[in-house]
């Protein structure tokens, strides 16, 4: 070797890498979300009716002190604003979601109908957030 020549470092040698393996991802089924949603907004909602009953039994029952009926109507006022709200919620998503079924039969390009889905959300999400801001 001469003194201008610039001694080649060894290379390791390359692992091999296994070849990928096509992940299939299973495609979420819409009604399988939308089922869920109404179960537990159902579930909810009979929370709500249950603080309801309880709470309309307590402010009838004449040997609850009056600091506990205050609370019994406090409960009572919360519970029916909840159910307002998750009643409007519901009625919010299943306008949205025949909106999004319309969309969907007329569009066929895929990168439209991604953007109009991810609007559709986010107004969804905005209008669910001014509503229960409002109850």
């Amino acid at each position: 070797m001469n003194q201008w020549e610039i001694p080649t470092p060894e290379v390791p040698a390359v692992p091999e890498v296994a070849p990928k393996k096509e992940v299939s991802i299973e495609p979420v089924n819409d009604d399988d979300i939308i089922l869920s949603t109404v179960a537990a907004n159902e579930r909810l909602l009979a929370g709500y009716r249950l603080v309801q009953s309880t709470s309309q039994e307590a402010l009838l029952n004449d040997n609850i002190k009056f600091k506990d009926k205050k609370q019994a109507s406090e409960a009572l006022i919360d519970s029916l604003k909840g159910e307002v709200a998750v009643l409007g919620i519901d009625l919010s998503q299943q306008f949205l979601l025949d909106i999004a079924k319309i969309i969907k039969e007329e569009v066929k390009d895929e990168e439209i109908l991604q953007k109009l889905g991810e609007r559709l959300v986010a107004l969804g999400r905005l209008y669910n957030a001014r509503l229960t801001s409002q109850v």
